[in-house]
């Protein structure tokens, strides 16, 4: 790690993550921590060593602050007489907030602005950690004239959902052994939480019944989770579904038209929504009961709009339990939005 006395010039750090941060560009904040150098605080260790500088909060918690350039790091320090910073690649600082995590609260990004960022100790690992999709030249030849990331011509062609450890997915393409692996999941999931053999009977056929759905409708992707909530087991999946579309016709948006069906049918709650990555519309109903399940359904569909334009992707949501809707979709309503496009150059 190179260690500076600081003098606040904007031409030391990282000018695509300034220009992530500008443009509030979640995705590309990772790409620039993970392939850039930033500029981090340091301090001296008590053998004069130099240790990575972190801010207290209060109340036994800290900040880790990194900044896009030594300008940033020099408003945010103001007058303070302890000024040494160090050039790291921002991939290099997983192994100090993994070691840190139980003290770190928030990572924040240029904190004294002029675009001011922060995120809780877990995305800013998942952002660091390497992707499939990275790649170094690429990345150092330019991939747009503002360094901020992906050009906007760049196809998508994936969604990745941060789901927690709790979640199973499903592989939908071997449908003959669909029911099983199912029927040996809930088993799995709802036995470590103290389900009975009749609550474990009625999930199953829940799941059984989204996961065929899924299959029949050329579901991309399946998951489920299975969670204890005040005495009770409560279930949700997710089950994703894709469409390229082409290019829009008319002036007019996929995500526009296909609101426009939506409102048209009796009785819809839609919402629109945007995240970091793009707008979305949220449409809510309750299902009557598919066959074999001895409830109707909660069913919260999220329709996002590709990056590029050219298309639609579905996350839909179910669960049995219409009770513990708003718990549910606050679950729903994070994961969309903790979702990030994977893109690559048309």
């Amino acid at each position: 790690m190179r260690t500076l006395p600081l003098d606040p010039t904007e031409d030391v750090g990282s000018a695509r993550l300034a220009a992530a941060l500008a443009a509030g560009d979640v995705p590309a904040i990772g790409q620039a921590l993970r392939h850039d150098y930033v500029v981090v605080p340091l301090t001296r260790g008590p053998a004069g060593e130099p240790q990575v500088r972190v801010f207290d909060m209060g109340r036994g918690g800290y900040e880790l602050a990194v900044f896009s350039s030594v300008a940033s790091l020099a408003a945010f320090l103001g007058e303070a007489p302890e000024r040494e910073f160090g050039l790291r690649r921002g991939s290099s600082l997983a192994p100090f907030i993994e070691a840190q995590r139980g003290l770190l609260r928030r990572v924040s990004f240029d904190p004294a602005g002029p675009h001011p960022m922060s995120a809780d100790v877990e995305g800013v690992l998942a952002a660091l950690a390497p992707q499939l999709t990275d790649d170094d030249v690429a990345w150092v030849a330019g991939t747009r004239a503002d360094g901020a990331g992906p050009s906007p011509e760049s196809r998508v062609y994936a969604l990745d959902m941060p789901l927690q450890r709790d979640w199973f997915p499903v592989d939908l393409t071997d449908r003959g052994r669909l029911e099983k692996e199912l029927s040996r999941q809930v088993r799995r999931a709802a036995g470590s939480l103290g389900a009975g053999r009749a609550v474990r009977g009625e999930l199953t056929r829940w799941l059984v019944a989204a996961g065929e759905s899924a299959a029949a409708g050329g579901g991309r992707f399946l998951a489920g989770v299975l969670r204890r909530h005040e005495g009770i087991v409560v279930g949700l999946s997710l089950t994703m579904y894709w469409h390229e579309l082409g290019p829009e016709i008319g002036g007019r948006s996929h995500l526009d038209l296909l609101t426009d069906r939506l409102a048209a049918q009796p009785g819809p709650e839609i919402t629109a929504g945007r995240t970091a990555h793009g707008p979305y519309v949220r449409h809510t109903r309750v299902s009557p009961a598919p066959d074999g399940a001895p409830v109707p359904l909660l069913v919260t569909d999220y329709w996002m709009q590709f990056p590029d334009r050219r298309g639609l992707c579905l996350l839909r949501f179910t669960s049995p339990q219409l009770v513990l809707r708003e718990g549910l979709q606050a679950l729903s309503e994070d994961i969309v939005h903790r979702a990030t496009w994977v893109t690559e150059p048309a």
